[in-house]
């Protein structure tokens, strides 16, 4: 019994620990990205995208994957 016990609770804290760092990793990202976002004009951003022949889509799709959708 005491063994299941101690599964249970290092499974708790691996799920307090994941949860912390998870959300602390959100909160980063979501910073980050909101200052790029100010610095970085909606315009200027198509520009980049599309002045670069095939480029622009992999530049899209990176960004895509890094920022969330607003």
């Amino acid at each position: 019994m005491s063994s299941w016990l101690a599964m249970l609770q290092d499974a708790a804290e691996m799920f307090v620990f994941l949860a912390v760092e998870l959300s602390l990793l959100f909160i980063v990202i979501s910073a980050g990205v909101s200052l790029i976002r100010q610095k970085v004009p909606d315009h200027k951003i198509q520009q980049m995208m599309g002045a670069r022949k095939g480029r622009g889509y992999l530049l899209a799709a990176l960004l895509g994957a890094v920022t969330p959708v607003l």
